[in-house]
C-alpha cells in the first residue's frame, strides 16, 4: 500500500520556487493588523486525514475517538478540514480532562491537546459527557466534557510499532509504545515515544517537526486502591503559512503562495516559526468503595513554553512582500500596473522575503548610541540592526488539583461531585532571535519616538536600563505576566425510572486574573510595572434535562442550561503589553442554551436529530491596529457583544445489505451577532480616549467556518478484514471574519448606506460553496494463528478531486481607508486549503 501512495503524492506536489534573486526596496510606514495575524496566521490548515488531524499545533480536539454519537462519529473528521467547531462555539465551551484533571489553558479556555501531540494511541477519549449522556469525571454545561484515562493499567498490554508517510503536515511519522499489563504484585507500566518531520514542495517554506514521550507507572494496593504516576510532553516546531491577498493569488496563479518565507543561501527560511513544549507530571489516586462508588484525586504540574518568531524593524522599509504599497494595485497608471505584475511573476524577490537584503542593510548601517545601557558617557558604535528576527515568548507554569466522587444516592439515582483548583502564570516577553548580520539592536520604541518626539524617555521600553544595547538572546520590548486562578465546585445527578429520566447539573466557579508588569516603560512609567487591579468573577451555571424512552431503541430528550463565564484577560486589559488599563465596562458573559433531540440506537440504525438554540450576551473583545483617520495605533475596547447560535444536527449510521453501511451527517446552522456593540477608542501610546462609537452588528453573520455542512458516505468491512469508506462533503454559508470598524458611522459617513458603495462597505463577503471528497482504506493481517499479533495498513486520501481553490478561511483587514472609503485598498486575506493529500501508515501490534 505504501508503494501505491508514493506516485499519488508526487503527482499532487507543486513545483518548488526558483533560485533567489535580488529585490528592490520601497520605504514606507509600518502598519499592524493584530486580529488578522491572530486569527489566520497561527498555523497551516490544509486538508487533513484521520491520523494527522490530532497532530495540529492548533488547540483542536482529536476527532477520531470512538464515539457512540452517530453525528460526531462522522462529522468530527469529515467537517474538520473546514475548521468547523461544534455549533460555532469554539473549544472554550468544552471541558477537557486527563484522569479527571482539567487540561485547559486559563489564558484562552482552550484544551491543551497539542501537549500530547503524536501520542494518539494512549491519549484516547474514554468518556464523553453531553446534555443527554452524563460523564462521571466532570461537566460542561453548554458544550461537552471529555475525559482521557492515561493510566498504564487502562491500556492494552503489548507493543505497538507504527510508521506513517504522507505529503502534508507530517512527511514521516514513527510511534513506539509498550505496556506491561498488571503484574501479580500489582505493578503496571507503560512508555511511548513518537516523532515526525516534514518538508514538502506542496507548501513551500513550511517545515514541521516534533517529538513526544510518555512514561507511566501504577501500583495497585489491594483490590480497591491504585496509585498512578505519569509524565508526558510534546515538542513541536512549525513554520507558519500566512494568509494571502486574492491579488497575489490571481497574479501568481498559485494557492500555495506564502509570503512568510524567502531564500537564504539557497535554502528556504520562514520568518514565522512556532515552538512549544509543555511537559506535565501527574499523580493520580483512586479508591473504590464499591462497584458503584469511587473517589479519584489528581495533582499535576506543568512547566513549559510557547514561542513564535517574526520580523521586527526600526526606521526601515516594511519587509513584508505583500505590503499594500508594493502591490501592482497601488499604482494608478495601468501601464505601470502591468509592468509590476510581470515583474512580480518573474522576480521571486518581489513576492518572497529578501533575507539577503536584510543582511545587506544591517551590515552597511553604522551607528552610535550615546549613554548606552543607562551609563553616562558610554558610547557604543557599530553595525546597528535595522531588521531582526524577534522571538515572542509565553512561559507557562501550571499547578492544579482535582477530586471527583461518584456514588449512588438511592436506587437508580446516581450522582457525581467534584472540586478542582487551577493556578497558572503566563509570562510574556520578547527576545532577539537573530540580528541578521548586525552587531547589536537597541531597546527603543520607534512608534513612541515618532508620536511623542518631545519626551526623551517615551522611547524607552525599560526605564531601569535606558538605551539598552541588545545582543542575541537579550529580552526587549514588553515584559509582563498574567496570573490566573480558577476553582470549581460541581455536582450532577441522574435517574432513569421506567420510560422517564432526568439529569441535573450545577457548578460554582470563582475565577480571577491580574497583570504583573516586570519593567517600567517610558510611555506609562507608573501603570506598566507592578501589579494591576485584580479581577474576580463568581461564575455560576445550571443545567436540567429530561428524556422519554419511546421504546427499547428510541428516546426524546430536552435540555436547557444557564451559565455565566468570566471574560478572558486579553479582552479586559486594553493593552497588556504596555500598561494595566482596563476596559471601562467589565461583565461576565451570560449564556442560555436549549436543545431538543431524538435518539435511535439499534443493531441496524444509529441516529441523532437535534435542534439547538444558544444565546450569548455581554461578551467583550479588544482590537489593536493602525487607524488611518487618527494616524496612530489605536485600541478598540468592544463591549456588549451578543451572539445567537441556532441550528439542526442530524447524524445517521444505517446498516444496508451485508456489511454495507450508509453514514450521513448534516449541520444547518445560523450564527449571527444580535446586539449593537459599543467601542471605546484609545491611542495605544498615550491611552488618550479618542471617541466612543456604536458598532452596528445586528444580524451580521459570524464569520469563519461554514454554517452549513453535509457529509454523505458509504463504508464496507468484509470477513477478510478489509475496510473502506468514501465520503462526499458539501460546505456553504461561509462568511469572512468581519472588521467591526467598517460598521460604524465614522467609517461609512458620508457614503449613503443604501448605495452600491455603501452596501459594499457594510455587507460581508460570502465565500463560495465547496465540495471535498475523501477516501479511506485499511487492511488488517494477523501474523499468528491465535491472533496475538497483527499488522494494520491504511491509506487516507483527502480532496480526491485535487481542488486547489478551497478557501478554508478569510478575514477583512482591520486597517481601513478612511479617506476614500475603499475596502479594496486594504483588501481581505485568505487561507487556501491544500490540494490532494494522502497519508499511508503501517502499524504492528503484538
Amino acid at each position: 500500500m505504501l508503494i501505491i501512495c508514493l506516485p499519488i503524492i508526487l503527482l499532487a506536489q507543486t513545483k518548488p520556487s526558483a533560485i533567489l534573486l535580488q529585490r528592490k526596496t520601497i520605504k514606507d510606514s509600518v502598519y499592524l493588523n493584530s486580529r488578522l495575524y491572530t486569527d489566520l496566521e497561527s498555523s497551516t490548515i490544509p486538508m487533513v486525514n484521520e491520523n494527522e488531524l490530532k497532530e495540529s499545533l492548533e488547540n483542536t480536539p482529536p476527532i477520531l475517538q470512538a464515539s457512540r454519537d452517530p453525528y460526531t462519529a462522522i462529522t468530527g473528521f469529515q467537517f474538520s478540514a473546514m475548521r468547523i467547531a461544534a455549533r460555532g462555539l469554539g473549544n472554550s465551551v468544552n471541558n477537557l480532562m486527563i484522569n479527571g484533571m482539567p487540561m485547559v489553558d486559563l489564558a484562552n479556555g482552550a484544551g491543551l491537546w497539542s501537549s500530547w501531540n503524536g501520542l494518539n494511541p494512549i491519549f484516547r477519549v474514554g468518556e464523553t459527557g453531553t446534555v443527554y449522556q452524563q460523564s462521571d469525571a466532570g461537566i460542561s454545561l453548554v458544550g461537552t466534557s471529555s475525559n482521557i484515562d492515561i493510566r498504564p493499567f487502562k491500556q492494552k498490554p503489548g507493543v505497538n510499532l507504527g510508521y506513517g508517510f504522507g505529503n502534508r503536515g507530517s512527511t514521516h511519522r514513527i510511534f513506539i509504545g509498550m505496556h506491561s499489563g498488571m503484574s501479580l504484585k500489582g505493578w503496571s507500566w507503560g512508555l511511548a515515544m513518537a516523532a515526525r518531520t516534514s518538508r514538502t514542495p506542496m507548501l513551500p517554506g513550511v517545515q514541521n517537526q516534533g517529538s513526544s514521550f510518555y512514561l507511566g507507572i501504577d501500583k495497585k494496593n489491594g483490590s480497591a486502591h491504585i496509585v498512578s504516576l505519569a509524565i508526558f510532553g510534546a515538542f513541536l516546531q512549525s513554520d507558519r503559512q500566512a494568509a494571502v491577498l486574492k491579488e497575489s493569488i490571481d497574479i501568481l496563479e498559485d494557492q500555495s503562495y506564502n509570503p512568510a518565507w524567502g531564500y537564504q543561501n539557497g535554502l528556504q527560511r520562514n520568518a514565522n516559526q512556532t515552538k512549544q513544549f509543555l511537559p506535565t507530571l501527574m499523580l493520580t489516586d483512586e479508591h473504590r468503595f464499591s462497584n458503584q462508588s469511587f473517589l479519584q484525586t489528581s495533582l499535576a504540574l506543568s512547566i513549559g513554553y510557547r514561542n513564535g518568531t517574526g520580523l521586527d524593524w526600526y526606521h526601515a522599509p516594511d519587509p513584508r512582500p505583500d505590503y499594500y504599497r508594493y502591490l501592482p494595485s497601488y499604482q494608478t497608471d495601468p501601464a505601470i500596473q502591468e509592468a509590476e505584475i510581470k515583474e512580480m511573476q518573474n522576480n521571486i524577490e518581489l513576492r518572497q522575503l529578501n533575507w539577503h537584503r536584510f543582511y545587506q542593510i544591517n551590515e552597511n548601517n553604522f551607528d552610535q548610541v550615546f549613554n548606552a545601557n543607562g551609563l553616562l558617557g558610554n558610547t557604543v558604535s557599530g553595525k546597528r540592526a535595522r531588521y531582526i528576527v524577534e522571538n515572542r515568548h509565553q512561559d507557562i507554569q501550571r499547578i492544579q488539583f482535582a477530586a471527583t466522587y461518584h456514588g449512588l444516592l438511592k436506587e437508580s439515582v446516581f450522582f457525581s461531585t467534584g472540586i478542582s483548583v487551577q493556578l497558572q502564570k503566563s509570562h510574556y516577553y520578547k527576545s532577539v532571535d537573530d540580528l541578521l548580520g548586525a552587531a547589536f539592536y537597541v531597546n527603543w520604541n520607534q512608534f513612541a519616538e515618532s508620536e511623542i518626539p518631545n519626551d526623551p524617555q517615551a522611547i524607552q521600553f525599560n526605564l531601569q536600563e535606558p538605551n539598552r544595547i541588545l545582543y542575541k538572546g537579550d529580552r526587549f520590548g514588553y515584559d509582563y505576566a498574567m496570573l490566573y486562578h480558577k476553582a470549581s465546585l460541581w455536582f450532577q445527578s441522574t435517574q432513569q425510572r421506567g420510560n422517564w429520566g432526568w439529569s441535573f447539573s450545577t457548578e460554582l466557579s470563582p475565577t480571577g486574573f491580574w497583570r504583573l508588569g516586570m519593567v517600567a516603560n517610558g510611555l506609562f512609567p507608573k501603570e506598566s510595572m507592578g501589579m494591576s487591579q485584580k479581577q474576580f468573577f463568581l461564575n455560576k451555571g445550571i443545567r436540567f434535562s429530561m428524556n422519554r424512552v419511546l421504546n427499547g431503541r428510541a428516546r426524546l430528550y430536552l435540555a436547557t442550561a444557564l451559565q455565566t463565564t468570566a471574560p478572558q484577560a486579553d479582552n479586559v486589559f486594553i493593552s497588556p503589553r504596555t500598561r494595566n488599563h482596563l476596559q471601562p465596562l467589565i461583565s461576565p458573559q451570560q449564556t442560555i442554551s436549549t436543545e431538543l433531540g431524538y435518539l435511535v440506537q439499534s443493531a441496524v440504525l444509529k441516529s441523532r436529530l437535534s435542534l439547538y438554540w444558544i444565546q450569548m450576551r455581554n461578551a467583550m473583545d479588544v482590537l489593536s491596529f493602525y487607524h488611518d483617520a487618527y494616524n496612530s495605533f489605536v485600541n478598540y475596547a468592544i463591549s456588549g457583544i451578543g451572539e445567537r447560535h441556532m441550528g439542526l444536527e442530524w447524524g445517521i449510521d444505517a446498516k444496508l445489505i451485508g456489511q454495507w453501511h450508509f453514514q450521513g451527517g448534516i449541520h444547518l446552522g445560523g450564527f449571527v451577532y444580535n446586539t449593537r456593540q459599543y467601542a471605546s477608542i484609545t491611542v495605544d501610546n498615550t491611552a488618550t480616549e479618542l471617541n466612543q462609537v456604536a458598532i452596528y452588528a445586528k444580524q451580521h453573520p459570524i464569520g469563519g467556518a461554514p454554517q452549513q455542512a453535509i457529509s454523505l458516505g458509504f463504508n464496507h468491512r468484509n470477513s477478510a478484514n478489509w475496510f473502506w469508506s468514501f465520503n462526499a462533503n458539501f460546505f456553504d454559508r461561509q462568511w469572512m471574519i468581519w472588521n467591526p470598524i467598517r460598521r460604524t458611522v465614522e467609517a461609512i459617513y458620508p457614503v449613503d448606506p443604501n448605495s452600491e458603495k455603501g452596501q459594499k462597505l457594510l455587507l460581508q463577503e460570502r465565500l463560495p460553496a465547496q465540495t471535498i471528497l475523501n477516501l479511506y482504506i485499511s487492511k488488517r493481517f494477523y501474523s499468528k494463528e491465535n491472533g496475538a499479533g497483527y499488522w494494520d495498513l491504511s491509506m487516507s486520501i483527502n480532496n480526491l478531486l485535487n481542488k486547489q481553490n478551497l478557501i478554508i478561511s478569510a478575514a477583512e483587514q482591520l486597517r481601513f481607508d478612511f479617506d476614500n472609503r475603499d475596502p479594496e485598498k486594504f483588501a481581505p486575506k485568505y487561507f487556501f486549503g491544500q490540494g490532494l493529500n494522502m497519508t499511508c501508515s503501517i502499524n504492528y501490534h503484538f
